[in-house]
C-alpha cells in the first residue's frame, strides 16, 4: 500500500529530493519511496496500515527541518549522453548476481579483477606510494574527523563478546544472546581514505603526497534499496592528494580528464557533474550547498539500461583543509595544506559494464575487450 503527503509547503524540486533522500534512512520497514513531481507529493510503500501515521509524522518532521534549504543546480562537467547511444540491454544477470546482491559469480569476478588492474595503472601515473587497508577502522577515528556527526545512517558498528570467563560460559548457554555483547572500539570501514588520514595524524609529512590505496567499504542501506550495485559491503579504490592548495585542485583535474577518456575509450555512457554528500542533519544541510557552489565535490555517472538506471561509479573530491586540519597533519615547508580523493567504486564498474554490454565478453565492443582481456 502507499501513503501520499502533499509537499506544497516545499518551494522546489531540489528540497523534495533531499528530504525524500533522508526519509530513506528516517523510518524503518517500510518498502519504498519517492517524490511524484507531478503531483508534488511523497509516495511511501509500506505493508502494514498501522505505519500511517508514524510515515507522515517522520515526513512533516523532515518538512519542517529543511525549510530553509533554497536547492541548487547541480553542473555537468562532461556528458557524453548526445554523442555515445545508451546499450539497449535487458539481458537477466540473475546468473551471475544472486537474490540477495551478496554472491558474484563466473564473469563478474574475472571482470572485477581487470578493472581493478586497469584502474590501477591509472592510478600507478600518479604514485607508486601503495596501501591495503583493513575492512574495520577505530571508531574515534570517524569521530575525530566528524563523520559520525555528519553521516550516521551510514555507519555499521561492530561488536563482540568479551574474553571473560563468565561471559563466554553465557554465551554457550544461551546461544549467543545480544545482551552479552558489548561494543567494540571499531566500526566498519566507510571510505578508504580515513585509514590515510588516520595512519598520517599528528605528523610532519613531505608534500606532495599522493598515495594509492585499496578496501573493502561499508554502509549501512536501507534493505529495499540494495542491489547489484547499491551494496552493504564493497571494494573501494583511493587516490589520495595532499599538498599545496594548486596542486590538489590540478591533480584533481588531471584525473577527472583522465577518467573520463578512460570511460569514454570503454564505449560507457554517462556524465561527470558537480554533487554533495549527504549530509543527514538539517544544521549541516549547508555544506552540501557549499560542495556544489564551489565545486568541491564531482561524480563520475553511468547511464545503462536504456538510461532506466543511473549510478555513481566514481567521485572526485576537494575537501580542502578539513581533513588534514582535523588529523592535526602538516608539511613545516607548506603552511597552508589541502587535501582530495579519487574515489572508485570497483563493484559498481562491474555492473556498468554488465549492464551495458552483457556477460558474453565475446559479443562486448572491440576497444573494451582490449583494454580489459
Amino acid at each position: 500500500m502507499e501513503t501520499r503527503i502533499s509537499m506544497n509547503e516545499i518551494s522546489n524540486n531540489k528540497l523534495a529530493d533531499m528530504i525524500v533522500s533522508k526519509l530513506i534512512y528516517s523510518i524503518e520497514n517500510i518498502e519504498g519511496c519517492r517524490f511524484d513531481k507531478e503531483n508534488f507529493e511523497v509516495v511511501v510503500e509500506h505493508s502494514s496500515s498501522d505505519q500511517r501515521a508514524e510515515i507522515e509524522n517522520v515526513v512533516l518532521q523532515l518538512i519542517s527541518r529543511e525549510q530553509s534549504y533554497r536547492g541548487f543546480s547541480t553542473k555537468i562537467l562532461k556528458d557524453n549522453l548526445s554523442e555515445v547511444t545508451v546499450p539497449n540491454l535487458h539481458e537477466d544477470l540473475s546468473n551471475i548476481y544472486s537474490p540477495n546482491h551478496n554472491v558474484k559469480r563466473g564473469v563478474a569476478l574475472e571482470l572485477y579483477d581487470s578493472l581493478n588492474r586497469l584502474l590501477q595503472k591509472v592510478a600507478l601515473k600518479h604514485t607508486l606510494d601503495e596501501r591495503k587497508y583493513s575492512s574495520l577502522i577505530e571508531t574515534q577515528v570517524l569521530k575525530r574527523c566528524g563523520y559520525i556527526r555528519s553521516f550516521p545512517q551510514n555507519l555499521f558498528m561492530v561488536s563482540e563478546f568479551p574474553h571473560l570467563l563468565e561471559a563466554l560460559d553465557q554465551v554457550e548457554e544461551s546461544g549467543g544472546s545480544d545482551s552479552i555483547a558489548r561494543q567494540s572500539k571499531f566500526s566498519l570501514s566507510t571510505a578508504t581514505c580515513m585509514h590515510c588520514y588516520a595512519e598520517l595524524a599528528d605528523r610532519e609529512i613531505e608534500t606532495p603526497l599522493v598515495i594509492t590505496a585499496d578496501s573493502n567499504c561499508f554502509r549501512h542501506e536501507a534493505p529495499w534499496r540494495l542491489s547489484s550495485y547499491r551494496l552493504n559491503e564493497f571494494a573501494m579504490k583511493e587516490i589520495i592528494v595532499i599538498g599545496e592548495p594548486e596542486f590538489v585542485e590540478a591533480k584533481r583535474k588531471e584525473l577527472i580528464e583522465e577518467v573520463w577518456g578512460l570511460f569514454c575509450e570503454m564505449g560507457l555512457a554517462g556524465k561527470i557533474e558537480s554533487a554533495s554528500d549527504l549530509f543527514y542533519y538539517s544544521d549541516d544541510t549547508g555544506k552540501s550547498l557549499h560542495q556544489v557552489v564551489k565545486n568541491l565535490k564531482y561524480e563520475l555517472i553511468a547511464v545503462v539500461r536504456s538510461g532506466t538506471e543511473s549510478f555513481s561509479i566514481a567521485s572526485f573530491n576537494n575537501t580542502r583543509s578539513s581533513l588534514v586540519n582535523s588529523f592535526g597533519i602538516i608539511d613545516p615547508n607548506n603552511p597552508i595544506l589541502h587535501s582530495g580523493c579519487i574515489a572508485f567504486g570497483l563493484d559498481r564498474w562491474v555492473y556498468a559494464v554488465l549492464s551495458s554490454f552483457g556477460s558474453t565478453p565475446s559479443s562486448w565492443p572491440n576497444k573494451l575487450r582490449e583494454l580489459l582481456l
